[in-house]
């Protein structure tokens, strides 16, 4: 259902984030960016929401939204896709955000390429202060180098598709709550070409609260991530999969190693960076 005046939508999913759906709303807002629609799909909250999108709609012309009851995220991206205008998607978690001017590079970038279906960018991982946590940086954009254990993207803010993809890779696994963008990721890479951009677009906080990260603390998130590789391992020709399967550990391996070096060095500096702020040195 794309609009010749929509270049992309934003599709917000949501139930029960009065808590961060305002923020999210002003995020969108402010990235300034003509074109822009901004779809959140609510799935019957009772918290509050409701009540603030009612106002936000009335206050942001480019916000449109839906409550209702669903079957879950999956059906609410689902329905997010159906009543998309623009000719290009981007998704955006209620607790999560952009960086500004994001969303203008992304129509620069489609515009400039009219050959590639998707882009990927790299996104903050941050934890609710706002610290950084780590910076990933998904490289590798095809299926086989994920399987051997690269690093993916860990959340749609540094992700963007035309909306012609979901229809040739269908829409998201209404019985996967946890997982299902995992799996979406991996239909469309397989089946569009993807270009990555080593831009930070997007930030993806790890609310404790947050289902997934609650689901990564339960371990179950691990057991999910390896069940859609040995699915997709299956398709690839012998000869792929054999290498895939030979280089695995060696990437793995080399990750932890690079992994266990640089990570005290940055989790050092952010708890140097507290105590200099606690202390008044920097401000």
């Amino acid at each position: 259902m794309t609009d010749d005046t929509k270049v992309l939508t934003v599709i917000t999913p949501v139930y029960n984030g009065a808590r961060h759906i305002e923020r999210c709303a002003r995020n969108v807002l402010d990235q300034d960016c003509p074109g822009v629609e901004h779809l959140v799909i609510d799935g019957g909250s009772d918290d509050g929401t409701v009540e603030l999108l009612d106002q936000l709609g009335r206050q942001i012309p480019t916000l449109r939204w839906l409550s209702e009851p669903d079957r879950g995220q999956s059906d609410a991206m689902n329905k997010g896709h159906t009543l998309a205008r623009g000719r290009i998607i981007g998704v955006l978690n209620a607790d999560d955000y952009y960086e500004p001017g994001v969303l203008r590079r992304i129509i620069e970038l489609f515009q400039a390429s009219p050959d590639i279906e998707r882009f990927i960018g790299a996104c903050n991982v941050r934890e609710p202060s706002g610290a950084i946590t780590y910076v990933n940086r998904p490289r590798i954009t095809a299926v086989p180098g994920l399987l051997m254990g690269f690093p993916h993207p860990v959340n749609p803010t540094a992700y963007f598709y035309r909306a012609s993809v979901s229809a040739r890779v269908g829409g998201f696994d209404v019985d996967d709550h946890y997982s299902m963008d995992i799996d979406f990721l991996y239909r469309a890479l397989a089946a569009v070409r993807v270009r990555y951009v080593d831009e930070v677009w997007g930030n993806f906080v790890t609310w404790p609260e947050a289902k997934t990260t609650q689901d990564k603390a339960a371990k179950k998130a691990s057991t999910r991530v390896r069940q859609i590789h040995k699915r997709y391992l299956s398709t690839l020709p012998n000869r792929q999969r054999l290498m895939v399967m030979m280089a695995r550990p060696v990437v793995v391996l080399t990750r932890k190693t690079v992994n266990s070096i640089l990570r005290p060095r940055d989790t050092l500096k952010r708890y140097m960076g507290k105590i200099a702020q606690a202390s008044g040195f920097n401000s």
